[in-house]
């Protein structure tokens, strides 16, 4: 979330000036995007975590061991 954050800022310092003439004074980083990208993506990352989780409890040892 951090490195996506520094990217797109960059890239938006960059070359957001040149395609967007006319409200090219009004592009500016961003903090609160960074903040909700922190929370947004840990977020994520627990509840894909959690799922196969899950579904590993459900499942029964033996008959996991056993297949192919």
């Amino acid at each position: 979330a951090s490195l996506g954050f520094v990217f797109g800022t960059v890239l938006s310092m960059r070359f957001g000036p040149e395609i967007f003439r006319v409200t090219a004074n009004l592009i500016k980083p961003q903090i609160i995007l960074l903040y909700w990208a922190l929370i947004v993506s840990s977020l994520f990352c627990a509840l894909s975590a959690f799922i196969p989780a899950v579904w590993a409890v459900i499942q029964d040892p033996a008959v996991t061991m056993r297949e192919e």
